[in-house]
């Protein structure tokens, strides 16, 4: 059952009014007067803050708020939530006040307060498949390994507490694909190299553990863990876990037979094989088919520093065994701001060189299997506080290049560049030259697989 989550955002609009925003505000509600509904709002929170409490955002909070609406029974009127912090006796208290609108006022539904240090978020979810949104709350202790999961439930009288769970990463999602959810728990120790995923259902009463798995404890952490479809009829938790400086893994878990299952086998001893990648690249439904897909990074660039090194992102599914299956080609330039869907004859024989003076360019070109430079295959250019595009082209016709306006963004204008074919094809071995014709590409390509994004 879906749920309406509207976030009121009366932070930005305090700093519309020229009131100062910092992570944790002070004084952010003694901000000009709002109107009409949300002014209401607006004094009922302050009425009900307690004495020196501060309205305070969460480390982690969607759209940078403090100050939300969720309809927590389902009966289409919205209660509304603040987040706030109050030291008492040189301790620091979080708490969530939630308020009921009845006629033209706001009343204090319920309020819970934790002793933390932070709080990492407040999200809400139905947990149970029955309308009633519970509340989750994340704290965190500055001298503890983990943070802390809150699970309450929305009673009218009492908010009833019905779990306190530690974690280093969670999500809520559906593993089993029964009609309730389930609530996956990532926890890792680095100064004891341990680290598990348990996953958890709502029987109406507890949180139950239906499962635990050990995980490799050597990682740094985890970085990135969502739901989503493995195949068309199998559900997974796709996980990043960092290692080292700038490298990460995949790792798929899945729940057959009542039990979790690291279907690439990390949690075995002998370690079993991981899709690892030299730079955290996320899961992610690439093209959007409802499927996840796993990346796995190749280098196009072999003699460049680790620093200038460019990556063909290779994007996998799951074999439904142990391994992954190419789906599809990418090269990501997330300084530049485009992505390009490689064609399948680039899969191999391809390098990249890129040029930064007049103007930034990336070229991508066939080499043979001693890496030597057979022919360049295409490039992507791009220049910076275009004013008058026609400047440019006017420049691009003059050079009699084959070019392509890939559109702009951010007053920067991309275009993409083919080579004369008939000046290619001499010097080249008749093996070479057959390559070079399944590899070549015209513009029309680029423009219909390239995808501006943001930088």
């Amino acid at each position: 059952m879906q749920h309406r989550l509207r976030v009121l955002i009366i932070v930005l609009l305090l700093f519309l009014t020229g009131c100062d925003i910092q992570k944790h505000p002070e004084d952010l509600m003694r901000a000009p007067a709002l109107t009409g509904e949300m002014n209401q709002l607006h004094k009922a929170i302050m009425n009900y803050l307690p004495a020196d409490a501060q309205i305070y955002i969460p480390l982690n909070s969607e759209n940078a708020v403090a100050i939300g609406e969720v309809d927590l029974n389902s009966d289409g009127i919205m209660e509304a939530y603040a987040t706030y912090s109050l030291k008492v006796n040189n301790k620091t208290i979080h708490g969530v006040i939630l308020l009921k609108q009845s006629s033209d006022s706001w009343t204090k539904l319920n309020q819970i307060e934790i002793n933390s240090d932070e709080l990492d978020f407040i999200r809400f979810a139905d947990l149970a498949n029955d309308g009633q949104l519970k509340i989750m709350i994340g704290s965190v202790i500055s001298t503890d390994e983990n943070k802390i999961l809150h699970i309450y439930g929305n009673d009218i009288q009492e908010f009833r507490k019905i779990a306190e769970l530690p974690y280093a990463q969670m999500e809520v999602g559906n593993l089993n694909n029964d009609p309730v959810p389930e609530i996956i728990i990532l926890n890792n120790n680095r100064f004891e190299m341990t680290a598990d995923a348990s996953v958890y259902q709502y029987d109406g009463r507890a949180m139950v553990l239906l499962d635990k798995l050990p995980l490799d404890g050597s990682i740094n952490g985890y970085s990135d863990v969502k739901f989503g479809k493995a195949s068309s009829s199998v559900n997974g938790v796709f996980i990043e876990a960092g290692v080292g400086a700038h490298s990460a893994y995949s790792i798929l878990l899945i729940m057959k037979d009542g039990k979790l299952q690291d279907v690439f086998g990390t949690a075995k001893p002998d370690g079993g094989w991981i899709p690892f990648i030299p730079r955290s690249t996320y899961p992610e439904d690439a093209n959007h088919d409802g499927i996840i897909e796993i990346p796995l990074l190749e280098e196009l660039t072999p003699d460049a520093s680790y620093a200038e090194m460019a990556f063909r992102t290779v994007w996998n599914k799951w074999d439904g065994q142990t391994g992954l299956i190419p789906a599809y080609y990418t090269y990501d330039d997330y300084g530049a701001g485009y992505s390009l869907t490689l064609p399948n004859s680039w899969k191999s024989n391809l390098q990249v060189s890129g040029e930064h003076d007049p103007f930034e360019e990336t070229t991508f070109f066939y080499v043979n299997e001693r890496g030597r430079k057979i022919a360049d295959l295409a490039s992507i250019r791009y220049y910076d506080n275009v004013l008058n595009q026609e400047d440019i082209e006017r420049k691009l016709q003059q050079s009699k290049l084959h070019y392509q306006i890939l559109g702009m963004r951010y007053n920067r204008l991309f275009v993409g560049i083919i080579p004369d074919e008939a000046s290619q094809a001499a010097n080249l071995s008749p093996k070479e030259l057959e390559k070079l014709k399944e590899m070549r590409i015209d513009l029309a390509y680029l423009l219909e697989h390239i995808e501006l994004t943001e930088r």
